[in-house]
């Protein structure tokens, strides 16, 4: 039976946002992506390839593989998985580095990634790279705009136990850094003004790609717990002290 078009694109659609988890319009009913993979494409292609004389032993073992990974995990499905499981234990791009790792040793293996398991966020890959800073660094910050009310940002930093937060202006440009110790030094007499006249405007920066090593020479030799991670005049993380 023919199938209305505008069916069709809308599958198309799900299909590219939501991969095996979609529900598809098919033939008037809907169905799972893993039911409309086994019991109606997987029959289709296996009709066809007999009818090409392809040889039963091949149509068998490419189409298997396909069963599979409906029945089990594709790989999208397998990577997802691991990233969320990962970031429990890592930094983003630890997870994405660990993954990444796996996936290179794996590849030479028999095992097709539906047999692949999901790994421990505490087991280590033991990667043979050079630590840099952009292992460590933290990328989901609070940021506040330095026109900001003192009393505010210092009222979220307290609920939010805060020692360290980075200030930017109108392009997202690191413009300074509010420490716990500013407000402290100022008291309660100053919170009318606004961020930019207690922040410190003179920052001690560094590079995601510099070492980690000199990340923490740098915070010995200048005596701070805090350092902005920008690319020119752009942040990109955070890395104090509780990070290394």
């Amino acid at each position: 039976s023919k199938m209305d078009f505008k069916d069709i694109k809308n599958n198309f659609f799900k299909a590219a946002r939501n991969g095996m988890e979609t529900q598809f319009k098919w033939n008037n009913k809907i169905i799972s992506a893993k039911d409309l993979i086994i019991k109606e494409f997987l029959p289709i292609a296996k009709k066809g390839l007999k009818k090409a004389n392809i040889d039963d032993g091949d149509i068998t073992k490419y189409l298997s593989v396909i069963e599979r990974r409906a029945m089990s995990k594709n790989g999208s499905q397998w990577m997802v998985d691991n990233y969320r499981n990962l970031q429990k234990t890592k930094t983003n791009f630890e997870a994405l580095q660990n993954i990444t790792a796996y996936m290179y040793k794996h590849q030479f293996k028999d095992k097709t990634v539906d047999e692949w398991e999901l790994f421990n966020p505490d087991d280590n890959l033991k990667i043979d790279v050079s630590r840099i800073v952009k292992h460590n660094m933290n990328t989901k910050m609070l940021l506040v705009d330095q026109n900001d009310s003192l009393e505010l940002v210092s009222n979220i930093m307290k609920w939010k136990n805060i020692h360290h937060l980075p200030v930017i202006n109108k392009k997202k440009e690191l413009t300074g850094l509010l420490t716990w110790t500013d407000l402290i030094k100022l008291g309660n007499k100053e919170l009318h003004l606004c961020v930019k006249d207690v922040m410190t405007k003179d920052l001690i920066t560094i590079s995601q790609e510099a070492p980690l090593d000199e990340a923490i020479e740098l915070m010995k030799i200048h005596k701070i717990n805090c350092l902005p991670v920008v690319r020119k005049k752009e942040l990109l993380g955070i890395l104090t002290s509780n990070d290394l």
